[in-house]
């Protein structure tokens, strides 16, 4: 006889319990049941994808990029951590998203969450100024958890916006 059933999605450890009966006279009863016991893993998917609300961005003004995180996985997950490195020459100004906590040190935000349950979690906003020099702005993105996830390919990306360099030119009035 084979039973198949599905195990939960939280970490855990289920037990099976299994026992036999017949009509007819058993004289070795102790044989008759048996237990056994299964860990439960946690398997998440976390994925990670940024969005700007510009391209091309123009040199020394305001861009607001977005993270996108999600948990493709069957199970929640724990300690959920994002980095964000700045694109080379630009000013940070904020990060934020609900349920997370930012910090910015060094040109890299770092955001956190305690817990991600399955499917789409609140997006993070970084906020800067696009470099004044330069050409293209590139950045890097990642997402990483205290559980296991066995799919890391979607876990890094990283966005390239094209740097609009705007000159103003003086006005001259000439009068007669």
């Amino acid at each position: 006889i084979q039973i198949v059933v599905t195990a939960p999605s939280e970490q855990g450890v289920i037990e099976n319990q299994a026992s036999v009966s017949s009509s007819t006279p058993d004289s070795q009863t102790g044989n008759n049941s048996s237990s056994a016991f299964t860990s439960v893993t946690p398997e998440t998917d976390l994925s990670i994808q940024i969005g700007v609300d510009q391209d091309p961005a123009q040199a020394g003004i305001p861009l607001e990029y977005t993270l996108a995180v999600a948990n493709l996985g069957v199970s929640s997950t724990n300690g959920v951590g994002v980095t964000f490195a700045l694109p080379v020459g630009a000013e940070f100004v904020s990060a934020s998203g609900i349920g997370w906590t930012c910090n910015f040190a060094g040109d890299v935000v770092t955001c956190t969450m305690a817990q991600l349950p399955v499917g789409q979690a609140a997006p993070v906003t970084v906020r800067l100024l696009a470099p004044t020099i330069g050409s293209d702005m590139i950045a890097h993105a990642s997402v990483s958890s205290a559980n296991a996830d066995p799919v890391m390919e979607n876990n890094t990306t990283q966005l390239t916006t094209a740097l609009m360099h705007v000159q103003y030119l003086p006005v001259v009035t000439i009068q007669p």
